[in-house]
C-alpha cells in the first residue's frame, strides 16, 4: 500500500531531502526560493532519475550523497532543452495548423468530397461547441482558433477516411511523418502537452515504462530528436544525450 503523503511546508521539504535523499543543502534560504518558484515535485522527479542509484525491497530509491545544486542544475538543464523544444514545436504546429486550414478550405470548396464525406468533416471540425455555428463556410478561420489536440484529431480523420493525398500535401516536408504516422503525430501532442505544462521532460520520456520494456521510451526519445532538429541547437545537443542517458539508465533501475 503506497503511503499516503502529506502538505510540507519548504523547510520540512529541505529535510525531507537532507534524511531520505542524502542532498546537501549549502543554503537553506537559497534551496526555499528554487522550491517555491519551480515546484518540488518537478525539481526532485525530475532530477532522481540522474541521481537514484538503485531501487529497494520496498521500491524506495536509493541514493549516494549530492549537492542540492547538482539537482537543480540537471533541472535547469531539461528545462533549457524544454524552451528549444517548445520553440520548435511552436513553429511545427503553426505550418501544420496553416497547411490543414488551407488544404481543407480548398477540398471542401472543391465539391468533390462527397457529400456524406463532407457532412462528416463538417461535424468533425465543429466539434467543440465553441464551433457549433460552423457550417463548411470560411474553414481557415475555424481551423485557425483549434488546439493542437483538435487538429490532430481532424489529421486522423483525414487519414482514415481515404484522404491521404491531403495529408501527404499538408506534411510535405515533415519528412519524419512520412512513416508511422498517426503514433508519430500521437506523441508529438503528447510531448507538445507535457512540456508546454511544465512537466520536466525526463519524466516525459520515462513515464509509463515498466519492467524491461523500452518500446515507449525509444519512440518518445525519437520524437524528441526529431523535433529538436528541426532547429538545431549545439548549445544544448550535449544536454539531450545526458538527459537520454539519464533516462534510459533509470529505466533499467526500474526493471532490474
Amino acid at each position: 500500500m503506497t503511503e499516503e503523503k502529506h502538505f510540507l511546508t519548504l523547510d520540512a521539504q529541505c529535510k525531507h531531502l537532507i534524511i531520505n535523499k542524502k542532498i546537501i543543502i549549502n543554503s537553506q534560504n537559497q534551496a526555499t526560493d528554487i522550491l517555491l518558484n519551480n515546484n518540488y515535485f518537478n525539481i526532485i522527479s525530475c532530477s532522481k532519475i540522474k541521481f537514484a542509484k538503485s531501487i529497494n525491497q520496498n521500491k524506495n530509491h536509493i541514493y549516494n550523497q549530492t549537492n542540492f545544486n547538482e539537482w537543480t542544475d540537471f533541472f535547469d538543464d531539461d528545462c533549457k532543452l524544454s524552451e528549444h523544444l517548445m520553440t520548435c514545436l511552436i513553429r511545427m504546429e503553426r505550418k501544420l495548423n496553416s497547411r490543414t486550414a488551407f488544404y481543407i478550405s480548398e477540398l471542401l470548396e472543391s465539391k468533390n468530397l462527397p457529400e456524406r464525406d463532407s457532412r462528416r468533416l463538417i461535424r468533425k471540425i465543429q466539434g467543440h461547441s465553441n464551433y457549433s455555428n460552423y457550417d463548411g463556410k470560411r474553414t481557415w478561420e475555424h481551423i485557425t482558433k483549434k488546439t493542437f489536440n483538435e487538429l490532430r484529431n481532424i489529421l486522423k480523420w483525414l487519414w482514415n477516411n481515404n484522404q491521404r493525398k491531403v495529408i501527404r500535401k499538408i506534411i510535405n516536408d515533415f519528412k519524419f511523418l512520412h512513416s508511422n504516422f498517426l503514433e508519430r503525430l500521437d506523441e508529438l501532442v503528447n510531448l507538445r502537452n507535457s512540456i508546454f505544462h511544465f512537466k520536466p521532460l525526463s519524466i516525459y520520456l520515462v513515464h509509463g515504462n515498466s519492467g524491461s520494456d523500452f518500446s515507449q521510451y525509444n519512440v518518445r526519445k525519437k520524437v524528441v530528436e526529431i523535433v529538436f532538429y528541426q532547429n538545431n541547437c549545439d548549445s544544448t545537443k550535449t544536454v539531450m544525450v545526458d538527459i537520454f542517458r539519464a533516462t534510459k539508465n533509470f529505466i533499467g533501475i526500474k526493471s532490474a
